[in-house]
Order: structure tokens, then C-alpha cells, then sequence
């Protein structure tokens, strides 16, 4: 199954934990996790959330770069094989057709487990995310030889 430019849909069960990602050999490919992203901190995708409020990562996490790839979570609204709702990191700020912002009633609400309370945004489901791990970053994926992504 392919999706947006030929890049593959996640797996039905959003891909590898940020831990079992850090420490594959192989360290590319769709990673699921929580979405926190601060005002004026990069986006990040967490292991888990702590229990505060507003939420804070919990875990490990990885800080996502610019042309990282987003997509929301299979659910029975989008079952497996179904392009769902998804986007990217563009300036350091998640992405659909436009930046996501951090108030509660702003873009990117709409999307499954979203919320934001004007300094942060987070979601408390897990997103998958595609990228290649670079330390304790998450940077865009470049196409294999003769793919384009």
C-alpha cells in the first residue's frame, strides 16, 4: 500500500517504540509516540506523557526536524490501508496544509486526541512519525536510491 508520493502507510500498529528505534541498527522507518510541541521548543515525540498538566514527555522522545513526516493513528475512521490525516515539520512547527499553533481552538484541533492551551499542543494518542534518527533527533527521511519520497 502506498500512500502521499509513494511513501509507505505505517504498520497497523504505528511502528517501533522510540526505544526499540534508538536502539535498532537500522534506525529508519515509522516510529509511533505523543506529539508535544512547547511555544518556542522544537516539536517532539514522546514515549509516553506525564501526568501534569499541561502534559509533559515522559520517557524517551525524539525532537523532530524539518521534513519529518506525520500521520494520525489508524482508528476505526481509517482502517488500515487508508491514507489518514497527515502532514509534516516545517520550521520547527507541526503541519497539515498550515502550521498547527498552540491555542485550543486553533488549526489542527480537529485531529484525533489533539489538544493545546496556548503554550502547548499534544496530543494523547500516539502518531506515527517516519524519519531517520540522528542522536536524539528525528531528521527527514532521504529517498533510497532511485525512490522518491
Amino acid at each position: 500500500a502506498g500512500g502521499e508520493a509513494g511513501l509507505s502507510l505505517p504498520p497497523a500498529d504505528g511502528g517501533s517504540t522510540i526505544s526499540q528505534a534508538i536502539g535498532e541498527d537500522m534506525p529508519s522507518g515509522w516510529i509511533r509516540g505523543f506529539i508535544v510541541a512547547e511555544r518556542n521548543e522544537p516539536v517532539r515525540i514522546c514515549e509516553a506523557l506525564a501526568e501534569s498538566f499541561p502534559p509533559q514527555c515522559g520517557g524517551a522522545s525524539l525532537i523532530l526536524r524539518d521534513g519529518v513526516i506525520w500521520r494520525e493513528p489508524y482508528s476505526e475512521q481509517y482502517p488500515a490501508g487508508e491514507v489518514t490525516p497527515s502532514g509534516g515539520i516545517t520550521n520547527d512547527m507541526l503541519t497539515t496544509d498550515r502550521p498547527c499553533g498552540y491555542e485550543a481552538d486553533g488549526p489542527c484541533t480537529d485531529l484525533r486526541g489533539v489538544s493545546a492551551n496556548g503554550d502547548v499542543f499534544w496530543t494523547d494518542v500516539e502518531y506515527s512519525v517516519i524519519g531517520t534518527i540522528d542522536g536524539d533527533q528525528l531528521l527527514r527521511l532521504e529517498a533510497p536510491p532511485g525512490a522518491d519520497l
